[in-house]
This record gives structure tokens, C-alpha cells and sequence, in this order.
């Protein structure tokens, strides 16, 4: 009988080891899944923030494309104007050119 007693004990001691051994590695297993959180939550924040860089970015090349547009208007809307005044000018020129010459005749 105390030789099944040691028997059960020892059976109980090594299960128990495998208990703690099973343990160690669930405890080991948590420690890695928070750092592998830890660094899901780094590169999340680092998403963010280059997310945010984008955004800024984007809004400051809009703003520039808008005046560059604007600019471009004022140009082109000065480019028009003085070709209407050449037009008009070089309208005179011939008037003038068509009177001088009907004269000469």
C-alpha cells in the first residue's frame, strides 16, 4: 500500500511539474501577445501619424494648385485684355492706313 501511495505521489508531483511547466509557457505565450500588442499599437500610432502627414500635405498642395489657378486666370484674363487692345489698335491702324492711302490716290 505505501508503495501505491509513492506511486500516486510521485504521479501527482510530475503532473504537477507538467501543470507549472504548462503555465510557464502560457505565461511566456502572454508576455509575447502584449509585446506583439504593444507593437501593433506602436505601428497603429505610427499609421496615424503619417496619415496626418498626408492630410496636411495634400491640404497644402490644394491650396497651392488654388493659387495657382488664380493666377493662372489673372494671366490668361491679362493676356486676353491686351490682345483685344492690339486687336483694336491694329483696327485703327488701318482705318488710318485705308484713309491715308485713299488720299494718296
Amino acid at each position: 500500500m505505501d508503495e501505491k501511495i509513492m506511486e500516486m505521489f510521485a504521479q501527482l508531483l510530475q503532473e504537477i511539474q507538467e501543470l507549472k511547466t504548462g503555465q510557464d509557457e502560457l505565461r511566456t505565450g502572454q508576455k509575447q501577445l502584449t509585446t506583439n500588442y504593444e507593437e501593433l499599437r506602436t505601428g497603429q500610432k505610427q499609421l496615424t501619424t503619417n496619415y496626418e502627414e498626408l492630410r496636411t500635405g495634400q491640404e497644402a498642395i490644394s491650396r497651392q494648385i488654388v493659387d495657382l489657378e488664380h493666377r493662372m486666370t489673372d494671366k490668361f484674363g491679362g493676356i486676353y485684355d491686351f490682345r483685344q487692345m492690339q486687336k483694336e489698335h491694329n483696327q485703327k491702324t488701318d482705318e488710318t492706313l485705308e484713309r491715308i492711302e485713299k488720299k494718296v490716290e
